[in-house]
């Protein structure tokens, strides 16, 4: 079935359904990472999504930016997620029960406040505003 989608998503040429089905194959692959760890250890984690950010980062700069193959560049990507993971991880090791989580938060408000908007991350000397989806529409009739 996961081939059947893989297959038909690019066929019909619609932006919205690939956004969507890579951002779900995003979620897909981040998230069970995050239930093995909550699984294994009861402890939870909550800069998953900054370490995502910054393995995907690395990889768009060594891709686009130094012409690295995609398959060197997304392995590259991930050894860096790795390596911040592991500066993370280290002090996070010695805290237990609710300090993990207050320690990780803390790791994703420094990446959101601190490398996200230079060029370490995303090439901007300026903040990045988020992106909201709207259920209503922007135009106005007038």
């Amino acid at each position: 079935m996961i081939i059947n989608v893989l297959i038909i998503v690019p066929i019909t040429r619609s932006v919205h359904l690939v956004y969507s089905a890579n951002e779900a194959l995003g979620y897909a692959i981040i998230f069970p990472g995050l239930s093995l760890l909550t699984r294994t250890s009861g402890l939870v984690s909550l800069c998953h999504m900054g370490l995502a950010a910054v393995g995907a980062a690395t990889f768009a700069h060594f891709a686009v930016g130094f012409g690295i193959p995609w398959f060197g560049a997304l392995l590259l990507g991930g050894l860096m997620a790795a390596a911040v993971g592991a500066v993370v991880a280290i002090p996070a090791i010695r805290v237990a029960g609710i300090y993990v989580a207050v320690a990780t938060y803390g790791f994703g408000i420094l990446l959101q406040q601190f490398l996200f908007p230079t060029w370490l991350l995303f090439r901007t000397g300026r903040p990045m505003p988020p992106v909201r989806s709207s259920v209503r529409s922007t135009q106005t009739t007038s």
